[in-house]
């Protein structure tokens, strides 16, 4: 961890509260952090790996909260302030057949896929209140990656095995989120925002990474990943 110079102004706390009470303004409420449960059951995913897949999903539930106007949802409301509501997004990253079993029951393929993304809710009732019982309002669902599948990928198209991970990563949270591509214009809305939180974790090269798959795996409402 890189240690931050010393501040060459002391901070003074009540400074900020004078001003408050001078204008009269209650103090701005701090988004809380978004949460992603990691789950691993296979030995093949190592550490490096891990951590991207973790650094990817922050990003884009964070470019989430801040851009919510591009989702269909929040595009109804015109809303276009950073959301104070945090994300909560739980990945499941396993092994080959692991994802055959999951597409074959969820989505009546007895085949492998390298990703399937399971929307906590529709985009008509993914913020409706009864969702606030189990504390779970900001729960976006579950993607499940598996490691052969993206392995594959990386080799045949000689990706950068980093860079793919995380473009996975972002692809499924933003499918949580409602992103979709069945048109040339939601590809691109789609690609832009994924090319956007790529970016901030450091692979501005494309070329290094794959562009969207049309047998992409999207499937239904999950309660919960066994």
């Amino acid at each position: 961890m890189t240690s931050a110079p010393p501040c060459p102004i002391p901070h003074d706390p009540s400074a900020e509260m004078h001003e408050e009470e001078a204008s009269g303004k209650p103090p701005p409420r701090r988004a809380q952090p978004h949460i992603v449960r990691l789950q691993t059951e296979s030995l093949l995913w190592k550490k490096d790996r891990l951590e991207q897949v973790r650094r990817a999903a922050e990003a884009a539930l964070n470019f989430l909260a801040r851009h919510e106007k591009l989702s269909e949802n929040s595009a109804e409301k015109g809303d276009e302030k950073p959301s104070q509501q945090p994300f909560i997004v739980s990945i499941l990253c396993t092994d080959e057949r692991r994802m055959r079993a999951l597409n074959r029951r969820f989505r009546n393929k007895d085949t492998a896929c390298d990703s399937l993304a399971f929307p906590a809710a529709t985009k008509n009732d993914w913020q409706h209140d009864e969702q606030n019982k189990d504390g779970m309002r900001g729960f976006l669902g579950d993607i499940a990656l598996g490691y052969q599948g993206l392995q594959r990928a990386i080799e045949q198209h000689h990706l950068d095995a980093l860079a793919h991970c995380a473009h996975m990563t972002i692809h499924g949270v933003l499918h949580l989120k409602n992103f979709i591509h069945d048109t040339d214009e939601e590809r691109a809305t789609m690609e832009a925002a994924e090319e956007t939180i790529l970016a901030q974790l450091g692979f501005a090269d494309l070329s290094s990474v794959d562009k969207i798959s049309d047998k992409d795996s999207v499937a239904s409402p999950l309660p919960a990943l066994p």
